[in-house]
């Protein structure tokens, strides 16, 4: 064999491995297209109620022994989150909830309530947790998700936001909790306070 022949052989093997990289980058460059399109049509599907529907009914006694019922929110600006005692995001979304938000809006009409999904055996741990991490405002222990699956499909994470208008209606969905949702929470909030 000459050497020109080593040469085209070795050429036509570089572009045989070029060519196969293609092929196998373009299978999974499509393939996690694929999935990243199936996670945003589960996204979209994570709520049972859309913006703009009236809130579902609902009536629950918090920790502290003070009904939660949704017809005595008529009026106010109230965030709903739902929360897990387990999960970070949920410890810092009370947190957020409690030092900026209630602190910007706690003396107009507006309301919070953390709706807890938690299976706790010992609401005493579960009480003192909240205490300690200074929550004031009504924390509602769900334990069999009546609350919660009025307004969610059990798809995702457990971290989700509602914001209610005065009107009853829903005002803002969100299906995570980080600094640009928080800006958007805190957007929603400020939008409903100033409608009357």
């Amino acid at each position: 064999m000459s050497k020109n022949s080593v040469l085209v052989v070795s050429g036509r093997m570089m572009i045989f491995r070029t060519i196969s990289v293609f092929v196998l980058c373009s299978a999974v460059l499509s393939e996690v297209t694929a999935q990243e399109e199936k996670i945003e049509r589960e996204r979209g599907s994570r709520f049972i109620v859309e913006v703009g529907d009236e809130v579902p009914h609902f009536s629950y006694t918090t920790t502290e022994g003070d009904v939660v019922d949704s017809d005595f929110l008529r009026g106010q600006v109230v965030l709903i989150h739902f929360a897990a005692s387990w999960c970070p995001i949920s410890t810092l979304q009370r947190a957020d909830t409690q030092k900026r938000l209630l602190k910007r809006y706690g003396d107009k009409d507006f309301s919070a309530v953390c709706v807890t999904i938690d299976e706790a055996k010992d609401t005493t741990l579960f009480k003192e947790m909240i205490r300690a991490e200074g929550i004031e405002y009504p924390v509602v222990l769900d334990t069999e998700e009546r609350v919660y699956r009025q307004f969610v499909t059990p798809k995702g994470s457990v971290t989700r936001s509602v914001v209610i208008g005065r009107d009853g209606r829903i005002s803002y969905l969100c299906d995570e909790y980080n600094r640009k949702k928080a800006k958007e929470i805190n957007k929603a909030i400020f939008r409903g306070l100033k409608k009357r």
